[in-house]
């Protein structure tokens, strides 16, 4: 398995998975292609693009390398199925975040992206599928669906349990990860057989959900039209841009009401429930 990854982190997006590809790489041992998604598996043809995939891990020199795709959780049934064909000894690395939290953090990660442009009552028009968001054309599905979909885990997992041994697999919790994050980093080194074990984690927090500022509107309006300006422009305005990112975002969250959350835990309750069972795990604190 020399030419594959000898650990995948395979999602779910917005639990962490960032911050915890950029941690591993403290240990000497152990490296994150680049970039790190990848997202080579969970589509079709793949054969043809082999050799380029395997580039990535052709000078590994005794360094465990991996990669992080959070597509692999989402396109979890074909994945699941070309990572055990083409890796079958690999270690699966999955990070899971109460499903209503991650549906929110992603929601206003679309927004402070640029991806959705955001209207009053949005948030909870799509959980209610009351509004209809244009979305990109390279997903198959709605952005609702999108958003509830990658919080639905035991559907996904259990593909990756259906193909390999449950010792191939190691779920982290991203409740776990922000409480002690070097305590979780740790027992990821030891999952993948690493005998350094006690590495302090970084501060920093990759990736972090920022909400709309006072001229959130500005930057979203600059996103649609920075594709058709010249190129060395768009580059004598960023250093402008940056210096009003206070405008553009702000770490104040937009409002999460205890109705929405339920709402998504209603949605989430039977997948919860069944992840419980595959996990073996309490998870009562997700339904509140």
């Amino acid at each position: 398995m020399s030419n594959f990854p000898d650990y995948i982190i395979i999602g779910a997006a917005k639990c962490g998975t960032t911050s915890l590809c950029n941690y591993l790489g403290v240990h000497p041992k152990v490296k994150m292609t680049q970039p790190k998604e990848l997202d080579f598996f969970g589509r079709e043809g793949i054969e043809e693009k082999l050799e380029d995939y395997c580039e990535h891990f052709k000078d590994k020199n005794g360094i465990l390398t991996g990669e992080g795709s959070v597509s692999y959780m989402m396109y979890s049934e074909l994945a699941a199925l070309q990572i055990k064909t083409y890796a079958p000894e690999v270690k699966i690395i999955a990070m899971l975040r109460n499903p209503a939290d991650r549906f929110y953090s992603d929601f206003w990660f679309n927004i402070n992206r640029g991806a959705i442009v955001y209207k009053k009552g949005m948030f909870d028009g799509v959980i209610d599928n009351t509004m209809h968001v244009p979305y990109s054309p390279v997903h198959k599905m709605s952005y609702r669906d999108s958003l509830i979909t990658k919080g639905m885990y035991a559907e996904h997992l259990k593909h990756y349990y259906k193909h390999f041994n449950k010792d191939q697999i190691k779920v982290i919790f991203f409740e776990d990860f922000t409480k002690d994050s070097t305590k979780v980093l740790n027992s990821v080194f030891e999952f993948l057989g690493l005998s350094e074990t006690q590495i302090e984690a970084p501060p920093k927090v990759y990736n972090k959900t920022m909400y709309p500022g006072k001229l959130n509107v500005v930057y979203v309006a600059w996103k649609h039209v920075k594709p058709y300006l010249p190129n060395q422009f768009v580059m004598n305005q960023r250093a402008r841009l940056s210096k009003l990112k206070d405008f553009f975002f702000t770490e104040k969250k937009a409002e999460f009401s205890a109705k929405s959350r339920a709402k998504l835990i209603s949605i989430y309750a039977d997948s919860i429930a069944e992840l419980e069972t595959m996990l073996d795990k309490d998870l009562s604190h997700w339904k509140k």
